[in-house]
């Protein structure tokens, strides 16, 4: 945006990014909206997860909660994302199988180890949002940058799988390349459908903390969740698409001043995949009722 557009409008921004917000919110609610095609669906006999993204760094702060303020230093130290990715990825896959899902979703090694669906990764820089900008620089920020949209959250992926960053609270799959990427992984992968998920919510949890004049807190934590899915078929077609959340899994860890003892944080992180594996059956259940499946 033109320095002197900024200068003229930012008096005004306020009342402006109220009425903006307003407006999205209410042009978006359809695309929140469940999906469940179900005639789609019981031809779909195998599945596998081809994007698994998180935050880059998974802190005690909230993208989705806290968004009205900027992460501290703090919270922006924690760069574990890529961590709490990986293991978070593996036990999903190893908590799917006792979900009872009427379709098989591929294991760990047969994603992992399949060497036309690696050919697929390429790597791509992260959209240029400063990470110290306010809530309303970000509305800026938006209008500037190719991804359009309100706030921009640099994401973390398992190894060698492709992330298209975290746009929106709610949203995925909304530019081309990752319906492109999406067909060509089912394509290598042999299956009937993908499976694609954004947990932008992927947290620190307080279960007991206090904190000292602002400070980052200490004292016990588990992790949250808010997280996006769908399922999406040969053709890009989503069949399916939810939403879940939890509050914190059966793994607690210490912390002391925003950093979480190392050796609890790798557990909290695998128990985080296994809870988020009994919320998407559960999620995909309810979904397949409402549908009358």
């Amino acid at each position: 945006m033109f320095p002197f557009i900024r200068r003229f409008i930012r008096p005004h921004l306020a009342p402006l990014a109220a009425l903006w917000l307003a407006a999205a919110a209410l042009a978006g609610c359809a695309g929140r909206q469940p999906i469940f095609l179900a005639e789609r669906m019981s031809a779909v006999r195998t599945a596998a997860v081809v994007y698994f993204t998180v935050p880059a760094d998974v802190s005690t702060y909230s993208y989705v909660d806290d968004y009205r303020r900027a992460p501290t230093q703090a919270e922006r130290a924690m760069d574990n994302g890529g961590q709490a990715a990986a293991l978070s990825f593996q036990a999903f896959l190893e908590g799917i199988g006792p979900q009872n899902l009427p379709f098989r979703v591929l294991s760990f090694d047969e994603t992992t180890g399949n060497a036309a669906f690696q050919a697929l990764y390429a790597p791509r820089d992260p959209p240029p949002v400063d990470p110290d900008a306010g809530f309303f620089d970000k509305i800026f920020a938006s209008f500037d940058n190719e991804w359009d949209d309100l706030s921009i959250v640099e994401a973390a992926a398992p190894a060698r799988m492709n992330e298209f960053g975290l746009r929106g609270w709610d949203t995925l799959l909304t530019h081309p390349e990752e319906r492109d990427y999406v067909r060509a992984a089912i394509a290598a992968l042999g299956v009937d459908a993908a499976i694609v998920i954004n947990d932008r919510g992927y947290r620190y949890s307080c279960r007991v903390c206090f904190s000292l004049q602002g400070s980052a807190p200490s004292g016990e934590v588990s992790t949250a969740s808010r997280a996006v899915f769908a399922l999406v078929d040969g053709r890009g077609t989503v069949l399916v698409k939810g939403r879940f959340s939890f509050s914190g899994s059966e793994a607690t860890a210490g912390i002391s001043f925003g950093t979480v003892e190392p050796e609890g944080q790798d557990a909290l992180f695998a128990a985080h995949g296994r809870r988020m594996a009994i919320a998407f059956g559960e999620k995909y259940r309810e979904l397949a009722a409402a549908a009358g499946r």
